[in-house]
Formats: structure tokens, sequence, C-alpha cells
């Protein structure tokens, strides 16, 4: 059962690769999101779960979609 109904080829060549690419700007921005919101002397404390969490549900995320 998919998600979003496809009736073409190029639709799941397509699809997939729009949402690697929303997932990758969503990745990209959390950083920049976590160091904003915390005290400049605070962003590795702040910043360093972020590295470890990734790592995990990364490969999770994967194995669980497809």
């Amino acid at each position: 059962m998919d998600i979003v109904p496809v009736s073409e080829v190029w639709h799941r060549v397509l699809l997939p690769r729009v949402a690697g690419a929303g997932i990758g700007f969503a990745h990209g921005s959390v950083p920049a999101l976590i160091k904003g919101a915390v005290p400049a002397g605070e962003t590795a404390a702040a910043d360093s779960p972020d590295t470890p969490v990734r790592s995990a549900g990364t490969p999770v995320a994967g194995a669980t979609a497809g």
C-alpha cells in the first residue's frame, strides 16, 4: 500500500528524491536552530545530543520506510 498513489514510473523515481531532499534540508537546519536557541557558551553542549540521535535515527528511518 502506497502512502501517495502513483500511476507512472517517474512518480516512483521522483517522489523519494523529493522526500530525501526535504529530509536533508530539515537535518541541515537542526544545528542552526539549536545554536540559535542557547547562549553562545553552551552551543557545544546543546548540539552534542543531535549527532548520536541523527546517527541512530537515520538508519532506523531508512529501514522503516523501505
